[in-house]
């Protein structure tokens, strides 16, 4: 018997306290979410579940958001399906996140770094037009106050 090697420790969901859907395409599954770690779950769902590894699937869970996922494993053992799956979105759905976050964390940071730079040169071209008015100033206070000839 070889022993499994995991990166992270798996929790046992109790019985009764797994209830989530999945979401396979259109379809929503009523699953059970056997166990959980910080990447992923493992969850028995009904052998109707037409899914492979590599899809990208949705869980819902009482506890958390929609979540993407993917397939890594799939079983059938009797009258249903052990899927496991590994957490792709640690955010839930990307609805109501913003245009930015539709186009992905680093087009947001890029454009968020475009933007900084520039309102950095809009505002150092407006630098030299104060430095203008204020020698102007200097020199109207100096002509009034210098003794006329």
């Amino acid at each position: 018997m070889v022993a499994e090697r995991r990166s992270s420790h798996r929790v046992p969901i109790p019985d009764g306290q797994g209830e989530a859907i999945l979401r396979i395409g259109r379809c929503e599954f009523s699953v059970c979410v056997t166990n959980a770690s910080r990447l992923g779950f493992a969850v028995a769902c009904p052998t109707t579940a037409n899914t492979k590894c590599g899809d990208l699937l949705r869980l819902s869970t009482k506890d958390e958001e929609w979540i993407q996922v993917r397939v890594v494993h799939v079983q059938p053992i009797s009258d249903q399906l052990i899927i496991g799956l590994a957490r792709e979105n640690m955010r839930g759905d990307d609805q109501g996140r913003g245009l930015l976050a539709a186009a992905g964390d680093r087009a947001a940071a890029l454009f968020i770094v475009a933007a900084v730079i520039a309102g950095l040169l809009v505002g150092l071209s407006r630098v030299t037009e104060p430095l203008d008015v204020l020698a102007n100033v200097r020199a109207a206070i100096r002509a009034h106050l210098s003794p006329r000839h």
